[in-house]
């Protein structure tokens, strides 16, 4: 199922921009900088295959 991308927000498109700065440096330092590089791998793989079944429905 995808996410509808009909709701508003306050702000506009505005703040999830402007929030997608932090957003990317948080997910590595609370993330991934704690995966090895065989485990990014694996989990590029895994997202890969979600992604290819999502695409398919």
């Amino acid at each position: 199922m995808r996410p509808d991308r009909g709701h508003r927000v306050p702000g506009g498109a505005d703040v999830p921009e402007a929030a997608a700065p932090q957003h990317v440096k948080d997910v590595r330092r609370l993330f991934l900088d704690h995966l090895s590089p065989g485990q990014i791998t694996l989990l590029a793989e895994i997202t890969d295959t979600v992604i290819e079944k999502l695409d398919t429905k």
